[in-house]
């Protein structure tokens, strides 16, 4: 199993932050079992200790799952629509379980 940990900012662009956080996490559950790849996914809101507002957990069976996961016409829908102009500051984590 691969677990991603990918947080976020959210650029000061957006007027609505908790509609942007709803979208996020409604349209993020809605490509388990859509988007190749995808495992489960789950939004982490209210981060501390960091500049990061937002953290998205995502599990993949493995690298492959990960590689055909972005490659999925789903998820880059997801992506255009939700992360680009809305988010910014990618850190990206992976951990191998």
């Amino acid at each position: 199993m691969l677990k991603r940990y990918t947080m976020w900012k959210i650029t000061d662009d957006v007027t609505d932050r908790d509609l942007l956080m709803h979208n996020l996490d409604y349209n993020l559950k809605a490509l388990v079992g859509v988007a190749e790849g995808l495992e489960s996914v789950k939004l982490v809101k209210g981060l501390t200790g960091t500049s990061h507002d937002i953290m998205i957990v995502s599990e993949f069976d493995d690298e492959i799952a990960l590689a055909n996961f972005k490659a999925d016409i789903a998820y880059n829908i997801f992506a255009q629509v939700y992360i680009q102009g809305n988010l910014i500051n990618p850190s990206i984590l992976m951990l191998e379980e």
